[in-house]
């Protein structure tokens, strides 16, 4: 039910993680900003569920990822196709213990796109009084006017999708 599209990844993860490996994906920051990151766990793994829809910042994943690969390492990366062709230009070199997964991509937003969405979704649930120090919030800690996000809510069911906020 946290999946987007079945729990494919789910299964993958945490087979990768039982065999002592890592595993890398896109998770919401502490400011709803989308970044990749990597867990060891299997508890790590629920942040990377669930499609996130903006362009993700890929920060020292790369570097990170090719560390644990020169470790002999199994590492997983979830990316968008774009980052995964990265991934592997970066490498340079195929690695036996290095498993990719894409998806289906039109294109995602940019983080302003999403910034600036996030802010009009707060302005029209708030009085005008109440706007700027709710975005200051926002944009500085995670706080009640937000407590999850969802591009692929099923409470409506599997075939009528839904974005919650």
């Amino acid at each position: 039910m946290h999946s987007s599209s079945g729990g494919v990844f789910s299964i993958l993860a945490e087979q990768t993680i039982k065999q002592g490996g890592v595993v890398f994906g896109a998770r919401f920051d502490e400011n709803w900003e989308v970044k990749h990151d990597y867990t060891e766990t299997i508890d790590g793994v629920s942040v990377f569920r669930g499609s996130k829809y903006v362009q993700s910042k890929t920060g020292d994943t790369f570097k990170q990822a090719e560390q644990f690969l020169k470790q002999n390492r199994k590492v997983l990366f979830s990316g968008t196709p774009c980052q995964i062709v990265a991934l592997k230009r970066y490498l340079k070199k195929e690695y036996e213990n290095l498993l990719l997964v894409d998806f289906i991509c039109h294109g995602v937003p940019s983080p302003g796109v999403w910034r600036k969405y996030l802010k009009q979704v707060i302005a029209l649930t708030c009085d005008k009084n109440t706007v700027s120090s709710h975005l200051k919030l926002l944009l500085s800690e995670r706080n009640a006017l937000v407590e999850g996000i969802s591009f692929r809510d099923k409470r409506l069911g599997w075939q009528k999708y839904s974005f919650s906020l």
